[in-house]
């Protein structure tokens, strides 16, 4: 996951760029496991201090968000789910996660517009799970 989430760097301080190939236009999103602003901030960590630990030092935060999210035995998919978007813990692996064009998950899909496999306009669990696989078994 941390390969996948860093483009193979596992630099900690990896920021997700956006279309136009800059942080700017990203999410925000930053590190081993792309921690969101919102998460860091529950941790009182700011991205830029994220950005700026070592991996070890940022390893800690990693087992703190999986101890939170995952279960021993969980599969790859709900690993991933728990970084990704863990609303999708335990779903069924054709639940929609994003949308395009909608309200609620409208920008979530157009962030990751690369995950829609089919070109179908939805995102489901299974297709950005897939992504993973892929990584994961070349």
């Amino acid at each position: 996951v941390m390969g996948f989430e860093t483009g193979g760097t596992y630099d900690p301080g990896q920021y997700n760029i956006g279309k136009d190939g800059t942080k700017e236009s990203g999410s925000g999103a930053v590190g081993l496991i792309q921690f969101t602003p919102a998460t860091l901030k529950e941790w009182g960590v700011t991205s830029e201090q994220a950005a700026n630990m070592t991996r070890m030092e940022q390893l800690k935060l990693v087992r703190k968000h999986l101890k939170r999210w995952t279960q021993p035995g969980d599969d790859f998919r709900d690993v991933y789910m728990s970084v990704f978007y863990p609303w999708a813990l335990g779903k069924s692996s054709d639940t929609v996660l994003f949308e395009k064009g909608t309200k609620l998950t409208g920008k979530k899909y157009s962030q990751n517009e690369g995950l829609d496999l089919n070109g179908d306009g939805k995102i489901t669990k299974e297709e950005a799970s897939n992504k993973i696989k892929d990584y994961l078994l070349p």
